[in-house]
């Protein structure tokens, strides 16, 4: 009788620690991806999209001492930071590739005027 005392004590503290380490973890990936760093230009682009590979073209040859974060949307972690900076910068779900977060500046699309907005505003995201 003491011993099945001590098993079923045992599996208690046991499923406890399990449900513990779990939502640690779930946690802890919500927070991590909810998290966008002021000094860093986040571009979220897609396969297929030609003004993407334009853009990243272009910031390549001209700016490449630039802390930047390339997310592929087609990928999970690119889709999950995608939905974070929905919900981050309000933005609706009506949007477009390529995407660029610098800080609180965001540039839809790849044309002249958003590669002069974009010049305008790199030097705040260059690498120290």
């Amino acid at each position: 009788m003491e011993l099945k005392v001590k098993i079923k004590s045992f599996f208690k503290k046991f499923v406890f620690l399990l449900i513990a380490v779990g939502v640690f973890f779930v946690v802890k990936g919500y927070t991590a991806q909810d998290k966008f760093k002021t000094d860093t230009v986040y571009l979220f682009w897609q396969d297929g999209c030609s003004h993407c590979h334009d853009a990243i073209s272009y910031i390549q040859a001209n700016h490449k001492n630039l802390n930047i974060e390339l997310l592929n949307i087609a990928q999970e972690n690119g889709r999950d930071k995608l939905i974070s900076a929905m919900k981050k910068y309000g933005l609706s779900n009506r949007i477009g590739t390529p995407l660029l977060i610098m800080d609180k500046e965001i540039i839809m699309g790849w044309s002249k005027e958003a590669q002069q907005r974009f010049k305008e505003k790199s030097y705040l995201f260059e690498k120290k």
